[in-house]
């Protein structure tokens, strides 16, 4: 009974994830998503969104550097939906990192703005790959050969995010099999429109 009760409440919390990421993308994309932004210490957001899958990265053996300046790097933001753009990124590289990989988060800030960078030992993208990631329901694997899961949203929601915090979003990759590093570049808090 404790064992199928476990499984309806895991299928439970994938079903509504799946429910608030289709949310998320629909409001998104109607520019209809309401967000407060105060000021907002980044490295709180990037240990949380740490936090959240420490222990999936366990499950798989990765080793997960966080590289965070002592002092506070402040930006204007909703911490909660901030934090969503971390998790999707480090959840992707988790996903497609094969076990024992190493993942590195990386912050400073230059000129202004706040720079991210989540690099991964991973599965790494193609040129291809890399014009289509951000789109809406993009999987990288091919639908009858899938081994990964996801639904392909989290990076359109990812992106999403970002951009409404003014930010911006990129990935660059070698190949296949070399890696991926995601960048999100944010206004420090005295440069937010």
């Amino acid at each position: 009974l404790s064992e199928h009760a476990e499984m309806v409440l895991q299928s439970s919390d994938r079903m509504r994830s799946l429910i608030d990421d289709m949310t998320t993308m629909s409001m998104l994309q109607m520019g209809s998503l309401p967000v407060e932004f105060i000021d907002t210490v980044l490295q709180e957001v990037l240990v949380c969104a740490y936090k959240e899958l420490k222990d999936e990265a366990e499950e798989k053996k990765h080793t997960i550097s966080l590289n965070l300046p002592r002092d506070p790097v402040n930006v204007k933001a909703n911490a909660k939906k901030l934090e969503i753009v971390f998790i999707k990124l480090l959840d992707n590289a988790i996903r497609f990192t094969d076990e024992g990989g190493e993942i590195v988060i990386d912050l400073h800030e230059s000129n202004g703005s706040a720079y991210i960078s989540m690099k991964d030992t991973g599965i790494g993208l193609s040129a291809e790959e890399i014009s289509k990631i951000f789109k809406n329901f993009y999987q990288v694997e091919h639908y009858l050969t899938r081994t990964h899961g996801g639904m392909g949203i989290g990076l359109t929601i990812a992106q999403g995010l970002t951009e409404l915090h003014q930010g911006k979003i990129w990935v660059e990759s070698e190949g296949a099999g070399k890696g991926s590093t995601f960048h999100v570049q944010l206004p420090i808090s005295t440069n937010f429109p």
